[in-house]
């Protein structure tokens, strides 16, 4: 009965999560100072958590309300150099109530003052934040060779718990790994697989979980750098260490993005998306092969990461995962728009 109750939970967290994300991106917002998005009906017990997800897909704080009968019920989380108390305390005339610490708040106020504390939450931060607060750092407590990784060193780390607030897990890091395999996992696919083997022919195997954009910046035969906790995975009898991946960095990538480029990519989807759409997988995987004579597959990757950020193509969750489809556009769209066109531009 509590599994059931478990994936009832995380399939209402999921749609908020997802219809929230939707909200930002259709106005533009992904790149705002502070983020926050608003409906009427959300589960209140879940848009904590749907909160924690804005803040993991774009590192902005953010703040997701769920609106009854006028009144919204907010709840907040942030990220390092944002204090989330004071912010809403410059807001309090705009607040019902309000209640919190640094990271993490709560409060309630009248629906037609949502707009109003968006703006003064953005004011707040860029009185208080600057460029760098919204670059997402990953602390190391010890970088490690792959033979040191192994079921006595995750044993020995056990005396260490519990974990909490002020002894937090340990962050590790390897270096020149090769990727042996990466693929998307569980039943939205929205977690990575990854299998790497180190400079010692020594195999490890390692999740990323929420992260699948991973597999638009990785490929089999990249060359990275993971930072990762370490926990034992039991599975048919067997007991090995597992990598939970924090971050990857790819050293071996070369992405180089201008108009031919994103012109050669859009025509080539255009050719080979029916009207329907296509799983996610398959795309990288056709698109990686009829490219590969003309751009490096990571190029390839970014120019079709670049068309989602700009709305030219578009996601959906399907029951075998996600799928590409082109929608109807109304007007054109800007390249500049897009994070990853502005990082890869070379015009």
């Amino acid at each position: 009965e509590l599994s059931e109750l478990n994936a009832e939970r995380q399939d209402i967290e999921h749609t908020i999560a997802k219809e929230a994300i939707a909200q930002i991106e259709s106005r533009q917002q992904g790149r705002d100072g502070v983020l926050i998005a608003s409906h009427e009906g959300w589960h209140v017990g879940v848009i904590g958590i749907a909160a924690s997800r804005l803040v993991e897909k774009y590192y902005r704080p953010a703040l997701v309300i769920t609106i009854s009968d006028g009144i919204g019920k907010g709840s907040c989380r942030s990220i390092s150099g944002f204090n989330m108390y004071e912010a809403l305390q410059s807001a309090k005339d705009l607040l019902i109530q309000f209640g919190g610490h640094t990271m993490a708040a709560g409060f309630s106020i009248k629906a037609e003052n949502i707009e109003g504390l968006r703006k003064r939450l953005l004011a707040y931060a860029k009185e208080h934040m600057t460029a760098d607060d919204y670059i997402p750092l990953v602390h190391l407590d010890k970088e490690l060779e792959t033979q040191d990784v192994s079921l006595d060193m995750i044993a020995e780390l056990s005396s260490l718990e519990p974990y909490g607030m002020g002894n937090s897990r340990p962050v590790f890091s390897l270096r020149n790994l090769t990727v042996e395999e990466i693929r998307p996992i569980g039943r939205d696919k929205q977690h990575v697989r990854i299998v790497v083997c180190g400079p010692h022919k020594i195999r490890l195997s390692g999740v990323a979980w929420s992260r699948p954009d991973l597999c638009d910046a990785i490929v089999e035969g990249d060359i990275i750098d993971v930072a990762f906790q370490l926990e034992r995975n039991d599975f048919n009898g067997t007991s090995s260490p597992q990598l939970v991946v924090q971050d990857v960095h790819v050293l071996n990538k070369e992405v180089t993005l201008n108009r031919t480029v994103m012109v050669d990519i859009y025509m080539a989807l255009k050719k080979l998306l029916p009207e329907w759409g296509m799983p996610v997988w398959q795309v990288r995987r056709r698109m990686a092969a009829s490219q590969a004579d003309r751009y490096d597959v990571h190029t390839i990757y970014a120019a079709i990461v670049v068309l989602r950020e700009i709305g030219v193509l578009k996601v959906r969750q399907d029951d075998d995962g996600p799928v590409y489809y082109f929608p109807i556009l109304a007007g054109k769209m800007n390249l500049h728009m897009s994070p990853t066109y502005e990082l890869y531009c070379r015009e």
